[in-house]
């Protein structure tokens, strides 16, 4: 034996020189790396997490109040998720009603007397001014829970993923004549 130092004794061990030539081969000139993937890919188990993606929430865009009768409207939007539903915010500070509700992803109009009057109780509004100013807003997000294909009053804490508001569209309730109109 030539030497006596770590790499004499692991030259003297059997199977050395083909141990060294099959190295050689395989790493140095890159001999035998497709059958040596194969075997790897084999041989491995793998595991593979991911996230989805949030859903689409678009901004409504072109609401607007329409008169005779008096709607708020706007067009669908287009690439929204599935379970998207429009949330209609309205806000009449004089009187001191603030309502949110999510309606069905197919809805594109609401009539505001139908909302006052599932808000209120058809109770007409008592106030010391003539006429009474609401706000509408138009937003959309995931509703959670699941909303089903009629109109819900939500709260800002069940919705998910929620866009940002609409432009504001402003109307005008005669108080006298309980009369609404766009303005």
């Amino acid at each position: 034996m030539k030497g006596s130092g770590w790499f004499a004794r692991l030259r003297a061990q059997p199977g050395f020189r083909a141990a060294a030539v099959a190295f050689v081969l395989t790493v140095i000139l890159g001999v035998g790396g497709p059958a040596a993937y194969a075997y790897w890919t084999q041989s491995t188990a793998v595991t593979v997490t991911g996230t989805t993606a949030p859903p689409v929430t678009p901004v409504p865009k072109g609401v607007k109040c329409q008169p005779s009768p008096v709607r708020i409207t706007w067009p669908a939007a287009a690439g929204a998720d599935p379970e998207v539903r429009y949330i209609v915010s309205l806000n009449a500070e004089a009187v001191g009603l603030s309502a949110v509700y999510a309606l069905p992803a197919g809805t594109t109009t609401i009539d505001p007397w139908t909302v006052y009057a599932a808000h209120t109780g058809g109770a007409a509004p008592r106030s010391m001014s003539t006429t009474i100013k609401v706000t509408a807003t138009v937003r959309s997000a995931i509703v959670q829970p699941y909303v089903s294909a009629s109109m819900v009053k939500v709260a800002d804490t069940d919705l998910r993923y929620v866009s940002a508001p609409s432009e504001t569209v402003k109307m005008n309730v005669a108080v006298s004549t309980l009369s609404l109109t766009c303005g």
